[in-house]
């Protein structure tokens, strides 16, 4: 039984807008303030996300984390864990994991649960991850994967041991404010008639926002009133532009920039598109999918452990843009299929990729290790 506060870190490498940092932002508003203290570390920049978890009173640093391997980040961060008398770490991705793991040294606390959200791509192995990852995983207290796909990775590439990894997929708070599809539609520019499809993701290679362009030139030559809007930013966004531009598609693909309420845009869609060349398990499809929205995603990553294929929305190939299209005239050629989907996809998402769900797994840990301490 917990008698005093326990102090809960979060480490994460910034809090600029992204999935794995919007669900940072969800744990820290929703842990049980009653038996824990929440404080937020980042390595790089505090960000945006940050920005708001200050205002609403949450202590949220930035280590500065130079290039390479930043050996005095490391007698910072241990400095912090003891000034603010840390009982847990839970340690976001791999960086976080490794500063925080050799900041911890070998004291018993604080014990550190390690969740890792995604992958690289390619994925491949790296020598000294494979020599060093199995020391390095006997200072975790927890290691989470979000999907079981994630945790193949893990263990294949980074030499983790497979049987020390749980599984607890991702879950979203759903946020629509006080959203109406006509008035967003008319908010955005959207004709009431337009076929929408939309998407976020930020705009990186990773995403591969080029398979949607040429998607939409196939789209877009059969049924013009197919229009897509993307939210998000990055370094892609100029290129971009220029993609859609010279393939003539002004007017029928629109960069939204960053816009900080998804759930809004999606409910004034008709349909979501994720085209990733690698996911972890996307929080902007389970967005999506609160929505009520069908999806045509790559099968790839985590994607079809959330989506089920004919069932909630269709997958493809990655870079399969001829696939892509055929789905998408599909469900705008029928849409009591695509409303079928939807409702599907909004049952599936809301049972088992709760918000709720995961934190309460979450909980169950924090408090265990809040006990032991």
């Amino acid at each position: 039984m917990i008698v005093d506060r326990k102090n809960i870190l979060h480490i994460i490498h910034s809090l600029e807008v992204g999935g794995a940092e919007r669900l940072v932002v969800d744990f820290a508003r929703q842990t049980d303030r009653d038996l824990f203290n929440v404080s937020i570390c980042c390595l790089d920049g505090i960000g945006v996300l940050g920005e708001e978890l200050k205002a609403d009173g949450f202590s949220v640093i930035s280590l500065g984390r130079k290039p390479g391997v930043d050996w005095n980040l490391i007698v910072r961060l241990r400095r912090f864990l003891k000034e603010r008398k840390i009982d847990i770490i839970h340690a976001h991705q791999y960086s976080s994991f490794f500063y925080a793991a050799l900041a911890k040294n070998f004291s018993k606390k604080p014990c550190i649960i390690f969740t890792e959200h995604g992958r690289f791509y390619p994925d491949r192995r790296r020598l000294k991850r494979v020599l060093f990852d199995p020391f390095l995983s006997g200072f975790a207290s927890e290691i989470i994967s979000i999907a079981e796909a994630t945790k193949e990775a893990m263990a294949r590439y980074d030499n983790f041991p497979r049987e020390k990894i749980k599984v607890i997929y991702n879950g979203v708070v759903f946020k629509t404010g006080d959203v109406n599809r006509t008035t967003k539609r008319q908010e955005l520019n959207i004709a009431p008639d337009d076929f929408v499809l939309a998407t976020a993701a930020r705009l990186d290679p990773i995403k591969n926002h080029d398979m949607l362009i040429r998607t939409m030139k196939r789209v877009s030559g059969i049924r013009p009133d197919c229009k897509l809007i993307i939210a998000g930013d990055g370094p892609e966004y100029d290129r971009l532009s220029g993609e859609i531009k010279k393939n003539g598609l002004t007017g029928v693909v629109r960069l939204l920039g960053q816009r900080d309420n998804v759930a809004g845009i999606f409910l004034a869609s008709d349909l979501f598109l994720l085209s990733s060349l690698s996911e972890g398990h996307s929080v902007t499809l389970l967005e999506a999918m609160n929505a009520g929205l069908p999806a045509v995603v790559t099968n790839v990553g985590g994607n079809p452990e959330i989506l089920k294929d004919g069932v909630t929305g269709f997958l493809v190939d990655s870079n399969d843009d001829k696939a892509m299209a055929e789905k998408i005239l599909e469900l705008y050629q029928n849409r009591s299929l695509a409303k079928r989907l939807g409702n599907a996809a909004k049952e599936r998402a809301r049972t088992l990729f709760s918000f709720e769900r995961m934190m309460s797994q979450y909980k169950e840990l924090y408090i265990k290790y809040a006990e032991q301490s």
